[in-house]
């Protein structure tokens, strides 16, 4: 920042200039309202129709689907089955 001699004074004596005449003030923040917001508001765009009502509901809900269950084991083989003499492989 640069360092500028009477600046504190010059900002002081304009702060004092600027709010000595309260009317004055009050004039000035009245224009550049006026100047920057129209006095009415803008009318917006048509918006669609609301989305009827949903029905009530006159049954229960059906009850969510439960998966199968996964055994969270690795299964091993089949067991063999005993052979008889009849069956045996030859």
């Amino acid at each position: 920042m640069i360092d500028m001699p009477g600046a504190d004074v010059r900002t002081a004596d304009f702060a004092d200039l600027v709010l000595a005449d309260q009317d004055w003030l009050d004039a000035e923040f009245a224009a550049i309202i006026a100047a920057n917001f129209p006095t009415a508001p803008v009318p917006s765009a048509a918006r669609p129709a609301p989305r009827p009502a949903v029905p009530a509901r006159t049954s229960r809900p059906r009850p969510a689907r439960v998966p199968h269950r996964i055994d969270p084991h690795q299964r091993s083989p089949p067991r063999r089955q005993p052979t008889t003499p009849n069956t045996r492989r030859r």
